[in-house]
């Protein structure tokens, strides 16, 4: 990873009004969706976001010489659901295919979902499928505010296990990608570690409702 510092164009208002929107929303009921994208034309940025004044990360991952994507969902029990790309980028026609794919199975009537603002998942095929799945219980976070989507948090796990077990990750990558996930996952062992990252939303209810 390579850090930089940089200002973004973050908006504290449209934060404000984003977590006013949210404040009927428990955690135990959000499923947060996001990808960590990679592929040569975004390995050449060596630039990223944050906030102003603090270290900015590319958002890419490499494992030995080769590069890898990943689309995952997660709930405050651990990772719901997850899907690897090799050597190439997420686009839109993949976020469709997972939301309706990968995701959708595993939903229940009582989720909200949250997404990122990024352009491949505000795509009109994407965005009627978030509408279909989570039956208009979604929203996106408000731009550059990775802070409000838990899954973030997630990934920075996925990544502290493949440093930790970086042998058997640059010899098996996938399989190495996959076991992360399925530790973290609500399955998993360590997927309760997980519940933390979402009382953000549940402290913005309690607030709401005192």
């Amino acid at each position: 990873k390579v850090a930089e510092r940089r200002h973004i164009r973050r908006c504290e208002v449209q934060g404000y009004h984003y977590m006013r929107l949210m404040e009927h929303v428990r955690k135990q009921q959000i499923v947060s969706t996001d990808a960590m994208a990679t592929g040569d034309k975004y390995m050449s940025k060596r630039s990223s976001r944050s906030p102003v004044g603090e270290p900015a990360f590319l958002p890419q991952f490499v494992i030995g010489d080769r590069t890898f994507s990943l689309i995952a969902s997660a709930c405050y029990l651990g990772i719901m659901c997850w899907k690897i790309y090799e050597d190439r980028s997420v686009n839109g026609d993949d976020v469709y295919l997972y939301l309706r794919d990968t995701l959708e199975p595993y939903l229940e009537n009582h989720q909200f979902g949250i997404f990122d603002n990024a352009k491949v998942q505000k795509k009109d095929i994407c965005v009627i499928e978030m509408e279909r799945i989570f039956k208009g219980k979604y929203a996106f976070i408000s731009p550059y505010s990775p802070h409000f989507n838990p899954v973030e948090r997630v990934f920075s796990l996925i990544r502290r296990y493949l440093r930790s077990n970086e042998q058997h990750a640059v010899l098996h990558p996938v399989e190495a990608l996959n076991d992360a996930c399925k530790k973290y996952s609500v399955n998993g062992t360590d997927g309760e570690v997980c519940g933390e990252f979402f009382n953000l939303y549940e402290n913005n209810y309690e607030l709401a409702h005192i």
